[in-house]
Parts: structure tokens; sequence; C-alpha cells
């Protein structure tokens, strides 16, 4: 457990510097990004969004809670684990709402949880292609830090699992991702692209280290 969380502290923390580093000639954009995520909330949200939000409260306000925060909430660990569970629901009024609340819960994820978290992230952008894409399409509270922190999950996966390995299973990653959509999709293939790209910007992070 302690080599997991050094692993994922290392990554959040790199991937943050590397960041820093490679987007300095634009720091007033990356500055306005910041400030857009710290402030994601419930009123970010579509309607539609918040509607599922509410019902869902009556049976969960664990979830609820995350969603309108925009961060990891301590409780209890099974209860925090369920987050990750929660990604794969058939349920299509809630699954939306859950790919939500995890992508929220990335916000202060730790080592403890963030082996779990990074296997079921891993396993959804590797199976659950389209749904990724289309989530990150079409939710107006989603932001692009919100894509980097799920960038700095996966890439903490396969440095678990590829320690010697993560460039060329960042690549097969991304060319399996690619597969599992149309080539028409153009949109999708860019958030593919912008989402591997961070991936490697991460990955780059860590090497410097």
């Amino acid at each position: 457990m302690k080599k997991l969380f050094f692993v994922f502290l290392i990554i959040f923390l790199s991937c943050s510097q590397n960041d820093k580093r490679s987007n300095s000639s634009e720091v007033e954009k990356d500055s306005g990004e910041k400030q857009k995520a710290d402030s994601v909330s419930a009123g970010t949200f579509q309607k539609s969004e918040i509607d599922s939000a509410q019902n869902i409260s009556k049976t969960n306000d664990y979830f609820n809670r995350i969603f309108n925060e925009g961060r990891l909430i301590q409780s209890d660990f099974s209860i925090m684990l369920s987050v990750g569970d929660s990604l794969f629901s058939e349920d299509t009024e809630k699954k939306m709402f859950y790919f939500i609340v995890f992508t929220k819960a990335l916000n202060g994820t730790d080592g403890a949880y963030s082996e779990k978290y990074g296997i079921v992230a891993y396993e959804f952008v590797t199976t659950k292609t389209e749904i990724f894409c289309d989530n990150f399409l079409n939710s107006s509270g989603l932001t692009d830090a919100d894509l980097e922190n799920w960038a700095k999950i996966v890439c903490g996966e396969i440095l678990i699992q590829y320690e010697n390995h993560v460039e060329r299973n960042i690549d097969i990653l991304e060319a399996r991702m690619k597969q599992n959509i149309k080539t028409s999709e153009k949109d999708k293939l860019d958030i593919i692209n912008k989402f591997t790209h961070k991936m490697r910007v991460c990955y780059e992070g860590v090497k410097s280290l």
C-alpha cells in the first residue's frame, strides 16, 4: 500500500510540475482553466444532470456531496470504493451522474483509493471508450482539468502494471481506444488524442524526477 501511495503521489505531483513547464507560454489560459475547475459546482451542470443528482441524493447523499463539492470526501473505506464500482452502472438514468461523481472524486484521491480508482479508470477507457468520449463532449460541467485527472490516474495504473514499458503501453491504449470508435467521429478522436497526450506529458514529468 505504501508503494502505491508513493507511485500515485509522484504521478500527481510530477504531472502538475511538468504541466507548468510545458505550458509556461499560456499562463493566463491555464489560470482561467484552473479557476474554472476550482469553481465547479452543481450550478455548472446542465439541468438534466442536476435533476439526476437530486433524485439520487434521496438514496445516496455521499455521491451527491461529491457532485456538489467537486472533490473526494472522506468517509468509510467501502463507501469511498463504491464510487469506483458505480462507474460501470447500467442504469441509463444515473450512469452520467456516476461518471461525473467518479471524475470529481479524482480531486483529492490519495494512495489508499488510487489503486482501485486506477484499475476501474483504466478498464473504463479501454472498454467504454465511446461513453468516456461522449461524457466529456456532452457534459457542460466537465473541464480540461477533469480530463487531466483521468490521464493521471490511468497513467499511474499503467506505471504500476508496465513499469518498464509505459510509453509503449500508452501507445497501445491509444490504438485500442481509437479502434473502439468510428473513424468519422472526429470529436471523439480529438478527446482520445487530448487524453493520451496528457498521459504522455504526465509520464515525462515522472521521468524527469
